[in-house]
């Protein structure tokens, strides 16, 4: 068990589940849970979008109350004061940290007042101070090797840093356990590395973690021992070093799972005269420092990936009409975009995934058919004479969840928000493909989405290309990149580090590398250009 204490048996248990049970209506999530996490040990849970994840870190949280079944913190039953069932003040007070799916964060404060809202803040002379506060939470951001200035407003911040803002933020206590609930979802490799190590680094005080996650590649010298839960039932708890990659998948699916498979490169491409469908040339935003130039092909899947604060996400929300751009073009077949307006882009054909599907795909609150309503460009499909028809509506809601595998489907007045995580992701893909775009702007398209669900989303953007549509995977996913692109841009500060023609003969690794790389010399796709060329004009 790697780092973790070798007399686990010799104390009782940081954290201890026993006989966990919990009932919403007729449906039960949670199934006599039982398993434990020692102290020191770093502890994955695993499972499928509806497995009861989501669900056990809610009931631990406070936010929900146990059916039956009992939770202990270092052998001491977690009650709150009344003594019936605890609330949210009684896992703090047990020393328990948590950093959720959504973060969590106050947008229109600062990374320094974020955390010193929890930590506290600095005095001098009986005043706070901004600069002693300013200075300790610097402090905090280090540990996790967060680059960004504590002064940043946490609305400036990209998604990544989010994540470790609200890692520093809870780890900034020096709480006895911590609930990472899909933190690393939107991380780069590199940047789950150094967050990895500040774990390791934790433990070895004693702290325990719980780690829930889909991403199992990065389990393999961080995670000491694995809880697979299976459709509210625990599958197996063992350690890490017995289970092999197939046979973690296999408890998770409940079945055998293909492998993702590398995409061959599409037959009539650039190589054979074809003009490629999107042109970009020398683009720059005020958020983008670039220029940034590239082309996409029909049917291609164009892979861009790079670091925290290598410009993916600005790039992805160009494209998606967030922003002006303040030099350059951008062409769809020979017309130019409409970048920096968001309707006249969908009118024009292009579609996008956004990277953070609670914020900006779905529309909590609302039920399948509004959320798939925006689908038909006008309406149109679905009206009668220019008027709506709820039964052309439902009709058309539910042969779409249908063909995009959504589960379930019986209803197209469902919320949205019943759907696991998965079927939420299946229901942006409907929206964004269902129409055959002429672009799909795909961010981190399987953020938070478990190993099943993501080949079924992997084959709706193949089928998409191989209908003609031009692909941009824009993706922290290193592993996804390599294997789901047939051509690979590496960015770097706003700029292309490097070009890899055919994603076929590159690994993760190298793409990791290579978004380190500092005076790369690759030439830029059908410009001639390498970055050195792009930095001095």
């Amino acid at each position: 068990m790697s780092e973790a204490s070798a007399d686990w048996a010799l104390e009782p248990p940081a954290l201890r589940f026993s006989g966990l049970t919990k009932r919403f209506g007729q449906s039960e999530v949670l199934q006599g849970v039982s398993f434990d996490v020692a102290p020191g040990e770093i502890h994955a849970l695993l499972g499928a979008n509806g497995a009861g994840k989501s669900t056990l870190i809610k009931i631990l949280a406070g936010v929900y109350s146990l059916d039956s079944g009992s939770i202990e913190v270092h052998g001491v039953p977690l009650e709150s004061a009344h003594g019936h069932g605890h609330d949210p003040e009684a896992a703090r007070a047990a020393g328990i940290a948590f950093v959720h799916q959504d973060l969590g964060l106050v947008e229109d404060i600062s990374v320094a007042d974020n955390i010193a809202l929890q930590l506290g803040y600095e005095k001098r002379f009986g005043l706070v101070s901004s600069r002693a506060t300013s200075a300790r939470v610097a402090r905090v951001l280090a540990t996790i090797g967060a680059e960004f200035a504590p002064d940043r407003m946490v609305s400036s911040l990209s998604r990544d840093e989010q994540v470790l803002c609200a890692v520093a933020r809870a780890l900034a206590l020096e709480p006895r356990i911590v609930i990472l609930d899909e933190v690393s979802a939107s991380l780069p490799k590199p940047e789950v590395e150094r967050l990895s190590r500040s774990l390791r680094s934790m433990r070895r005080g004693g702290a325990a973690f719980l780690y829930v996650t889909h991403r199992l590649d990065e389990l393999t010298g961080l995670v000491d021992r694995v809880t697979v839960l299976r459709n509210g039932k625990k599958v197996v708890t063992a350690a890490m070093s017995d289970l092999s990659h197939d046979a973690l998948v296999r408890h998770i699916v409940g079945a055998e799972v293909r492998a993702s498979r590398r995409r061959a490169r599409p037959q009539d491409d650039s190589a054979h005269g074809r003009v490629p469908k999107l042109v970009v040339r020398d683009l720059t935003t005020d958020v983008m420092t670039g220029p940034i130039s590239f082309d996409v092909h029909a049917g291609e899947v164009l892979g861009i990936c790079g670091l925290v604060g290598s410009g993916t996400r600005e790039l992805a929300q160009t494209f998606a009409g967030a922003y002006k751009p303040t030099g350059g073009t951008a062409e769809l077949n020979g017309r130019g975009l409409p970048l920096g307006r968001p309707e006249a882009l969908a009118s024009r054909g292009c579609a996008v995934v956004p990277g953070d599907r609670q914020r900006e795909g779905i529309i909590t609150g609302l039920a399948l058919r509004e959320n798939l309503l925006p689908t038909r460009r006008a309406f149109g499909a679905w009206s009668r004479a220019g008027f709506r028809s709820p039964g052309r509506e439902t009709q058309a809601v539910l042969r779409t969840c249908e063909a995009f595998g959504v589960v379930p489907r019986d209803r197209a007045d469902r919320d949205v928000s019943e759907l696991s995580g998965g079927n939420q992701q299946k229901i942006v893909f409907a929206r964004a493909l269902a129409d055959r775009p002429e672009i799909a702007v795909l961010e981190d398209p399987t953020a938070g989405v478990d190993i099943g669900s993501r080949e079924v989303l992997y084959d709706l953007i193949h089928e998409a290309a191989d209908a003609g549509t031009a692909v941009l995977l824009i993706s922290t996913d290193f592993e996804e990149v390599a294997a789901q692109s047939h051509r690979v841009l590496v960015l770097s500060h706003g700029l292309i580090a490097a070009e890899f023609p055919d994603a076929r003969e590159v690994s993760a690794d190298r793409l990791a590398e290579a978004s380190y790389a500092v005076a790369p010399t690759t030439r830029l796709p059908g410009t001639g250009r390498s970055l050195e060329d792009q930095a001095r004009s």
